[in-house]
């Protein structure tokens, strides 16, 4: 029988809502948005969600419902994350963005959000049986997940964030060296745990999902013209001297040079230097070899899951 549903995906940066229909495993996305709502712009300093910010997110809610009722869907799917777990009127925007669609928000804790992530990107890219390290940039959390194609040893949500760091870090580009040495000290402070995983499994492969790694996928198409998987998986393999090329020009460019770079769409400026610096520590600290960029995480690994669901009733 044919299902379809609205699936959002709270962010703390970007707003996303995709429209699905599927019958059986066969699926088809038949609208996709995103809105650079930046939900959690200043939260993280002031503890709750700025008012142009709520505003921001309610003037989404009310795009996305024009986009559900011109699609008829009935079965709305909304997830919130970092943002909506720490603001201290996260109640007071879910109650309003509740009754503009209808349907209620799940707020999903760190574990939980690596899980539907881990469910995206195994549908994405062909993990095998060698352990792999996952790792998803947000605005307001990154999550880790090592895993092979069947089962997840170990995931973890950190309060590291684009938003969040940008926040604790204010600065001007290109990042001065110092600054960026301090941004890389608390890294290495605060994911400890990771370490001793990653360690611990050996892992070799890097694939990233979300915010800068999508960013570092287009502009690799745009400038080197490279191209992506597509069947049976989704995902970019990127070669890594273009990887290199691209990580160093973002990270010696202005904001004026940053906005211009072939791409990088403009609501990733302000965060691309912070993304870039992360992976390229992660890169680094581990030894990392290789570097895929998955095409689902989130959002589809939602889907994925109401899927099944609706599979097994």
């Amino acid at each position: 029988m044919l299902q379809r549903a609205a699936i959002i995906d709270l962010g703390t940066n970007t707003f996303h809502q995709i429209i699905v229909e599927w019958e059986g495993r066969h699926f088809k996305i038949l609208d996709k948005l995103q809105i650079p709502v930046k939900l959690g712009s200043k939260t993280f300093i002031s503890g709750f969600i700025q008012q142009e910010a709520y505003e921001r997110g309610l003037k989404a809610a009310c795009d996305f419902r024009e986009i559900i009722e011109a699609f008829q869907v009935e079965n709305i799917q909304i997830y919130g994350t970092a943002t909506l777990r720490i603001a201290s009127n996260a109640h007071e925007f879910q109650h309003d963005f509740e009754d503009i669609l209808k349907a209620p928000i799940h707020i999903i804790d760190g574990e939980n959000e690596a899980a539907l992530i881990y469910n995206g990107v195994r549908h994405a890219v062909p993990l095998g049986e060698e352990a792999t390290l996952i790792m998803d940039i947000g605005g307001g959390s990154v999550e880790f997940i090592i895993a092979d194609e069947n089962e997840m040893f170990w995931r973890k949500s950190f309060a590291i964030g684009v938003s969040r760091l940008n926040q604790l870090f204010p600065h001007t580009e290109p990042i001065e060296n110092d600054l960026r040495e301090a941004i890389e000290k608390f890294l290495d402070d605060e994911l400890e745990p990771l370490w001793e995983q990653a360690d611990k499994y050996n892992v070799s492969l890097l694939v990233g999902a979300s915010g800068t790694f999508e960013s570092i996928s287009d502009i690799d198409m745009e400038l080197f013209h490279s191209q992506k998987q597509t069947f049976p998986f989704v995902h970019h393999l990127m070669d890594l001297s273009h990887y290199r090329e691209i990580r160093d020009k973002l990270l010696n460019a202005n904001r004026a040079e940053l906005a211009t770079m072939p791409g990088l769409i403009a609501f990733r400026v302000e965060m691309i230097a912070i993304g870039i610096i992360m992976i390229d520590y992660i890169m680094k600290r581990q030894h990392l070899k290789r570097l895929i960029v998955s095409d689902y995480a989130l959002k589809e690994g939602i889907m994925f899951k109401l899927m099944e669901e609706v599979k097994a009733v």
